[in-house]
């Protein structure tokens, strides 16, 4: 549909086209799922901070 749309004849005309949006959406989602895990990982360690605080 893609190939169709952007007005490529065949498959081999829009690969260059579609791996290059495959690639940057993959991008986006990995540098999506880093910020959530690094979020995690500082509340992890506040909660951790204040434990220890609380125990001092």
């Amino acid at each position: 549909m893609r190939k169709h749309l952007m007005g490529h004849s065949s498959e081999k005309s829009s690969a260059h086209y579609n791996q290059r949006h495959i690639t940057n959406q993959s991008n986006e989602l990995s540098l999506m799922e880093q910020e959530e895990l690094n979020s995690k990982i500082k509340e992890a360690k506040e909660k951790r901070e204040e434990k220890e605080k609380a125990n001092g």
